[in-house]
């Protein structure tokens, strides 16, 4: 809609001298509010331009509409200079002049509906658009991020969840949101986006700082077992060590891709609900013959394997004997070192048992074996 122009006294502005005589040929002049910058004035509601400065008519009276806030400066008829140099009559500063901002938002259909949808009357629809009143609430600490984030769907959408209402979350900030859920004890789940002993989520809103108290449930990744030592990364502040009770670290298998973590945040993250590591595990394998043959799959480094033959074959190792590995066939025992050569990571290795038949390897034979962590 066309703009239109309010005038700054109906029906005209008059002004009047020190003695009460009207000023006539008095200088009138406008400027942006608390500034020197001239702000223009018009002589009729539609927009005809007045001079800057007015010059008043004998009766020292102007047509003085506008548009705004205004600073009015008034000198006396003996004022030639622009800008002026001599002496004020009087000045004035915040002089509003028009509500047409107001006007056009409240008669745009969109915005009031909207507005209207959240509860706002028409008053309050034309005070939250309004660049003045903006600053306004600047001032009283409600900065521009504050009262925008009601409009982001993400954050409009968790406050409704919860019950807060439209206008209640205009005045609510990440920090003021995060520090909530702290205290209320409102627990999210996350999908793991690190790797391997590195995990990571980006929660959102984002979390500023870490708080004590805070927790996390966090779906580990596909492929990111712990191996050991590990630690949890959330919005890019810091991987931040992951700890069991007593201060010390998960052992690998402690934390499973797929399970659902229970952090708690003290300065370390603290895993609630830790696998309980596997300690005893056993199984089989078939013999080849070669040199050397891993077996894996036992979920952990053993300290102690035993292996049971077909043929009466028996073998044992510990970690504490070196390459040695002791057989037992019958009533003989000895000591080689292409028995049961290494204990590693997820298993063993046997060898081709030279000189002792492929003591634990002869190919086709099914050997069984208890591991012990």
């Amino acid at each position: 809609m066309a703009n239109t122009y309010d005038r700054l006294v109906n029906p005209k502005f008059q002004a009047f001298d020190s003695n009460g005589v009207p000023l006539s040929g008095g200088k009138l002049f406008s400027y942006e509010t608390g500034t020197t910058t001239k702000k223009t004035t018009y002589s009729t509601p539609a927009g005809t331009a007045n001079t800057n400065p007015i010059v008043l008519n004998s009766r020292g009276e102007a047509t003085v509409c506008g548009s705004g806030y205004y600073t009015f400066g008034l000198y006396p008829a003996t004022e030639t200079a622009d800008p002026p140099t001599g002496s004020a009559i009087w000045t004035q500063d915040n002089i509003l002049l028009s509500t047409d901002v107001f006007l056009t938002l409240k008669d745009d259909t969109t915005t009031g509906a909207v507005l209207t949808s959240l509860g706002h009357t028409a008053l309050a629809q034309v005070l939250i658009a309004n660049a003045t009143v903006s600053a306004y609430l600047d001032d009283l600490d409600f900065t521009t991020l504050t009262k925008a984030l009601a409009a982001t769907s993400t954050m409009g959408a968790w406050l409704t969840a919860l019950g807060i209402s439209a206008p209640i979350q205009t005045f609510l900030d990440d920090a003021t949101i995060q520090a909530a859920r702290v205290t209320l004890g409102i627990t999210a789940a996350y999908s793991d986006l690190g790797t391997t002993n590195a995990y990571v989520i980006t929660p959102s809103p984002a979390i500023t700082s870490y708080v004590g108290g805070m927790r996390f449930l966090v779906m580990i990744g596909v492929g990111n077992t712990n191996t050991g030592a590990c630690t949890l990364n959330v919005n890019g502040l810091g991987a931040t060590s992951i700890k069991l009770a007593g201060d010390v670290h998960p052992a690998a298998g402690q934390l499973v891709a797929g399970q659902l973590c229970d952090f708690v945040y003290d300065g370390n993250f603290q895993l609630l609900n830790p696998v309980e590591p596997h300690n005893f595990a056993t199984g089989s394998y078939t013999g080849d013959a070669a040199a050397t043959k891993a077996v894996t799959g036992v979920g952990f480094r053993p300290i102690h394997v035993a292996i049971f033959g077909a043929n009466t074959m028996r073998g044992y190792k510990t970690d504490t004997m070196g390459t040695y590995a002791l057989a037992a066939y019958n009533t003989m025992d000895y000591w080689a070192v292409d028995l049961i050569i290494s204990l590693d990571a997820d298993g063993f290795t046997v060898g081709d048992g030279t000189g002792t038949t492929n003591a634990f390897n002869a190919n086709g034979n099914v050997y069984h074996y208890v591991c012990k962590k």
